[in-house]
């Protein structure tokens, strides 16, 4: 059997006897304000480095014996204060629009054809306890392996893989974190640290989830772009 001609695998539904594909719609919008929000991420996040370097710091002087003004205690207890609650929310910002990002991707992939989870758990996949670690993956997966052929290569670009390792990774290191009660001055500084490496994952977690954001979007619109070329009357 000949291989299929180019773009062969982006064809359309109606093109094999189905109606037009309706519904549709491209993701660049969403796509836009999702990264804006994570490159907000990754600077609140920078921010908040810098403020746990200066707090370690300070942390090593007073273990030291080093004299510390009150003056610089209240700068670095200020600054580190406004770089968490800077942190929380731009996390919380991102969160809600790469979730709208995630669901509209999803939602255009059910109207090309059947989705192996309904619609709804490109939401709450998030939500539930346990299954979170898997299947936000899986629908990822399923996103970044669309429109490979009919029955779809189900092995992601790396970019995939390497996001969710990170992400996995940064919210282990985030509950340890969390969790950890220092007793002592070298417990906190061992704690700043640990702290440092989590918000460290996050920024390179968050690179590499705009270059999955953007591997979908651009794969969608290209899959978009060929339907209204081929069928000019519904563009």
């Amino acid at each position: 059997m000949p291989p299929p001609p180019p773009g062969a695998h982006f064809r359309p539904a109606y093109q094999r006897g189905a109606a037009p594909v309706v519904g549709l719609v491209p993701l660049a919008r969403r796509a836009a304000v999702a990264i804006a929000a994570i490159v907000l991420v990754i600077v609140a996040t920078l921010l908040s480095m810098v403020a746990t370097w200066d707090e370690r710091n300070l942390f090593i002087d007073v273990r030291d014996g080093v004299s510390v003004s009150s003056d610089r205690l209240a700068t670095v207890d200020d600054f580190t204060v406004v770089t968490a609650w800077m942190s929380v929310a731009t996390l919380a910002v991102s969160g809600i629009t790469f979730i709208v990002w995630f669901h509209r991707a999803y939602k255009n992939l059910a109207l090309w054809g059947r989705t192996d989870f309904r619609t709804p758990w490109a939401v709450l996949a998030w939500f539930v306890p346990i299954l979170n670690l898997w299947r936000p993956f899986q629908i990822t997966i399923e996103l970044a392996a669309a429109g490979r052929g009919p029955r779809r290569d189900r092995r992601p670009p790396r970019i995939v893989n390497w996001w969710w390792a990170l992400w996995i990774i940064s919210l282990l290191v985030t509950q340890a974190v969390a969790t950890y009660e220092p007793k002592t001055l070298d417990g906190w500084i061992l704690l700043d640290v640990f702290s440092l490496v989590s918000d460290a994952l996050i920024v390179i977690g968050g690179l590499a989830c705009i270059s999955v954001i953007r591997y979908i979007t651009r794969l969608q619109a290209e899959r978009i772009h060929l339907e209204r070329l081929e069928r000019p009357d519904q563009a």
